[in-house]
Order: C-alpha cells, then structure tokens, then sequence
C-alpha cells in the first residue's frame, strides 16, 4: 500500500497507470531541485487615451432650453416705463375672448365679472416680466387673459353669499348681487374654464406648455389658500398663516412672473428668480389689502362688515395682518416685502424697471 501511495504522491502524470507491484514506488524519480516552470510574459501595458480637455464653461446663452428655440439676448432698454401701459392691450384681449353662442343670461354674468373694472395687475405683470426678458408680449397675450379670467371667478365666488357674503365689489354690485347667485356661480365656472381653453390653445412647445401649467397651477394653489381663510386651523402658526396668503393672494402673482420668464425662453434660475418676485410681490399686496380693509374698508368698495374690519376685531373672523400682528407691524412687513421683490431683480439689468417700480408702488396703493 505504501509503495502505492508513493508512485500516486510521485507520478501525477500517470496516476492512470497501473503501479508496478515490484517497484519501490520511487524508481526514477529524480530528487535534484527542479527548475520553475516559466511563467508567462506579463501582458504589454494598456494603452489608455488621453483625458480629453475640459470643455469651455457653458454661458447662459448657450443653455439649450427647448428644442431649435435659443434663449433671447436680455434687452437693452425697458419695454414699457409703467406696467400700466399693456392695460388697454389686456382689454381688448378680454373682449375678444368671451365666448359667443352661451345663453344670454350666463354671457351677461360673466362679461360684468370680467369687464367691470379692475386694474389688471396680474396680466400686465406677466406680459411686462415675458417681454423684459426679450419675449414676445403678443404670443403671450393668451396667458395673461387667461389669468385675469382666473382672478375674476375667483372674485366672484368669494362675493357669494356661502364666502365672503359681499354686496359690492369695486364699488358697483356684486355679480350675485345682480345676476343672482345661480348665475354667478355659472360665471364663476365659465370663467375657470375659459381660461383653461385659453391656455390649452395657446401651447406651441415646451415653454408655453409649462407656463399653461404653472397658471393652472396657482389656480389650484388659490383654492386651497381659500379654504384655509374659510376654515383656519384651530391654532394657526406663523408659519401656517404666511401660507394661507401665499396661496389665496401669493400664487396667482408668482404664476404670473414666471409664466411671464418661460414665455420668454428663460432657464430655470431666472424663472425661479421671478416667481420668487411675484411672490413677495403678491405678499405685500395682500398685507396692503388688509391694512386698508381694516383702516378704510368702505372707501374702497368692500362692505365694513367684510373679511376682518369688524368680526376680526374681536378675534372671531378670519385671519387678517392686522389683526395678528397689528396695523404698524403690518405696513412695515409689506414695505420690507417690497423692497426684496425690487431687489431680486436687480441683478437682471434696466429692463426690469417697471417691475421693480411696480413693486415698491404696491404698499404705497390707498385702494
């Protein structure tokens, strides 16, 4: 057995053999030190490429926003000195835009909540801030009606009896008040869906499909500041409160701006740079309003009974700025959110102008 074990141990070439049974099992092997077997040649060394060179730093110019559609060159001058310039364009696009072929009753509600007055603030801000960036005022027309079609239903609905129950608006009745409460509340409706027709039409790429969705967007964002100023939480923080007006006054200006800066091929940082703006824009407009409703709320076309000059005195009504940080506080906060709006677009050059004069004016309105 041990010679066995020996020729296997010795032999591993012929382990298949059968061993000789008269051998001593190690019979030629030869007990010298045996070379190493040579080792393979180690493979020739990988050629790598050479790292390419960094490309140029890429220039705002140069940042593809939509497909074949280049960002236009920033301009020179200011497209307007007051945004009060595109009221009158802004009201013949109105005009033009009720629908014929409605029943007469309904085309009736809706041309008084739409053509009865206003100061049109919302879509002179987005064509203002779309052709300051070097866009075209006239393609974005459709989104600043649309917007100001959004703003006049939410005006109406807020008048009706189950929100704000006001008899006047801008100094004239109501539309419920006129039109009856059915009827108004149709306008409303109409109005909303107008401008999504108005905003679906007018798409033509990527940039004016995200200007239609961030309008329709701050439509839902008003909705759900609303529901807040009807139904507060119990114990609302600061936090909670800013919020509220962010969506109920707040989002329809910031939709406005950016809509305004994606309608003119902007990338992202300046889109966000103006709806930053709108934002603290719409923040001091409703501060403002508030302020001059609980000073004046009768000069100016709203019941005295109306969102906070009389329940909010006592801590019953709805949330209001005066009535949480009181009136000096308040002018001060709107003044302070003026003044951030003016200065975040300092930066984007003279074209912003009349934005930023439109911004500082907005504290300072006594209606």
């Amino acid at each position: 057995m041990k010679k066995y074990w020996n020729w296997l141990f010795y032999n591993p070439q012929g382990r298949d053999e059968e061993p000789d049974p008269h051998s001593d099992g190690v019979e030629g092997f030869d007990f010298e030190e045996q070379p190493a077997p040579p080792q393979p040649a180690p493979p020739p060394p990988v050629r790598r490429a050479p790292e390419p060179a960094p490309p140029p730093p890429v220039t705002q110019a140069q940042v593809p926003i939509t497909p074949n559609v280049p960002i236009p060159p920033p301009p020179q001058a200011p497209p307007v000195d007051s945004i009060g310039e595109y009221v009158p364009a802004i009201e013949e696009a109105l005009e033009a835009a009720l629908p014929a072929g409605l029943p007469s009753p309904l085309h009736a509600a809706m041309r008084d909540a739409l053509l009865a007055g206003g100061k049109r603030l919302r879509p002179a801000l987005l064509l203002c801030a779309c052709e300051a960036l070097g866009g075209d005022g006239e393609k974005a027309l459709p989104y600043a009606v649309a917007l100001e079609c959004i703003h006049a239903y939410s005006l109406v609905h807020d008048d009706l009896p189950c929100m704000d129950d006001d008899d006047f608006r801008r100094g004239k009745p109501s539309c419920h008040k006129v039109h009856g409460q059915a009827m108004a509340l149709l306008a409303g409706d109409a109005l909303l869906s107008l401008a999504q027709q108005l905003l679906t039409g007018a798409i033509t790429g990527r940039d004016s499909q995200k200007a239609a969705h961030t309008i329709a967007k701050a439509a839902l964002q008003m909705a759900a500041g609303q529901a807040w100023d009807i139904a507060p939480p119990t114990a609302m923080t600061d936090t909670e409160f800013f919020k509220l007006h962010a969506g109920k006054t707040g989002a329809l200006f910031a939709a406005a701006a950016q809509a305004g800066a994606l309608l003119a091929g902007q990338p992202q940082e300046i889109c966000d740079t103006l709806r930053a703006f709108g934002a603290d824009v719409g923040m001091a407009f409703q501060i403002t309003d508030d302020c001059l409703d609980y000073e004046t709320s009768d000069s100016y076309g709203a019941d005295i009974g109306s969102d906070s000059f009389e329940a909010d005195r006592t801590g019953a009504g709805r949330p209001t700025f005066p009535v949480r940080f009181g009136l000096q506080k308040s002018r001060d906060m709107a003044d302070k959110m003026a003044r951030r709006a003016a200065d975040r677009l300092e930066p984007l050059g003279v074209a912003m102008t009349p934005l930023r004069r439109f911004a500082l004016a907005v504290p300072e309105r006594d209606t």
